[in-house]
């Protein structure tokens, strides 16, 4: 495992890049010391610790007012010391993560849900701490409550079979919302949310629209 240098603090965040620190601060889940030591650069962090005033006397690992967050979706880490972020990555990292948010708000502004392989979310933590249950769950309740516009990405790994029927219930009820169906083959490394944004762009998903309950768009175009 590669272990991530420091990258900024919150008060040098590049401001073109404003969308990538949101995600971190709003989506990240809280780590201990120990596992955030194991995923950031030695060097960099005994830097950092001994700026900020900490030594073999009072180290850091002391201190009860530090938080340690990590970011599930890009692997990112990060600590907040007196209210300011130290956030550890590769620049292309952060810049990955900025694409990635701003493809999952549009998805959002559009009013389209985006269901990524749900079968491999069983077991996965809520991206609401708050939620009881784990990520399946979460997102089996988006799609219960959801109105709008859907993008399935299937594998071959297959959920549990009330999961399929209640998806298959909302998919059939999406109303005046599209449904596209994709097979997660055919993303290759695409970051999910890229690819579906760009789908989403075309209002009508022409040539990925499916009947609810057909087959994988195994022919759908390539962006």
């Amino acid at each position: 495992m590669n272990r991530r240098p420091f990258y900024s603090t919150c008060v040098n965040w590049p401001r073109e890049l404003m969308t990538a620190k949101e995600w971190l601060d709003g989506r990240a889940d809280e780590i201990d010391h120990a596992t955030f030591r194991k995923l950031v650069s030695k060097d960099d962090l005994k830097s950092i610790e001994a700026d900020l005033g900490y030594d073999r006397s009072r180290p850091m690992s002391g201190d009860p007012y530090i938080s340690y967050h990590l970011d599930a979706h890009s692997g990112i880490p990060y600590f907040v010391w007196s209210a300011t972020e130290h956030v550890f990555a590769e620049p292309s990292e952060i810049e990955a993560l900025e694409r990635h948010a701003l493809n999952q708000e549009f998805l959002e502004e559009e009013g389209v849900l985006v269901i990524d392989r749900i079968g491999r979310m069983a077991g996965q933590p809520p991206e609401d701490p708050d939620f009881e249950g784990d990520l399946q769950d979460e997102v089996l309740e988006k799609v219960i409550m959801h109105a709008g516009s859907f993008i399935v990405v299937e594998d071959d790994v297959t959920p549990p079979a009330y999961v399929t029927a209640t998806i298959e219930r909302a998919l059939a009820h999406a109303g005046e919302g599209r449904v596209a169906r994709l097979r997660a083959d055919d993303l290759g490394d695409l970051d999910p949310a890229e690819y579906c944004a760009e789908i989403a762009q075309d209002r009508a998903f022409e040539g990925l629209l499916q009947v609810p309950g057909s087959s994988a768009a195994s022919d759908s175009p390539t962006p």
